[in-house]
């Protein structure tokens, strides 16, 4: 069994050598140097439900771990987007009350925490 904070640096190194090979927009080091694809990342649960809505950016590519993938399956979560975290900010609209951003925000948190405890239930007795 993988320890999950070795599991997070692995990743967290992954993504810093990708960006050291790639530039902001994807450019090679040198010019004339072939560009290779972004490698892939793997997520588990964990890290999905950890992940910043808008934090990934075009140049990065994820994968689910198959376990993680199976869980999701088998309780219908379709959406990665149901699972990772978004700020209050991020529920802002035109003329829209305060009170009721914040209503969308909790309602989206509630729900968030009940698909991660469902689909975490599911990940340990696939395991």
């Amino acid at each position: 069994m993988s320890n999950p904070q070795e599991d997070k640096e692995d990743q967290q190194q992954q993504v810093a050598s990708h960006r050291e090979d790639f530039g902001a927009h994807g450019e090679g080091k040198e010019k004339g140097e072939e560009q290779k694809p972004p490698e892939k990342v793997m997520l588990r649960l964990e890290d999905l439900f950890n992940q910043q809505a808008e934090t990934s950016s075009p140049d990065q590519t994820f994968d689910l771990t198959p376990r993680t993938k199976e869980a999701l399956e088998r309780n219908g979560i379709a959406s990665l987007e149901h699972l990772r975290k978004r700020d209050l900010a991020s529920f802002w609209r035109p003329n829209l009350d305060v009170r009721l951003q914040r209503l969308q925000y909790e309602s989206h948190e509630r729900r968030r925490q009940e698909l991660f405890k469902l689909a975490t239930e599911e990940r340990k007795r696939l395991v």
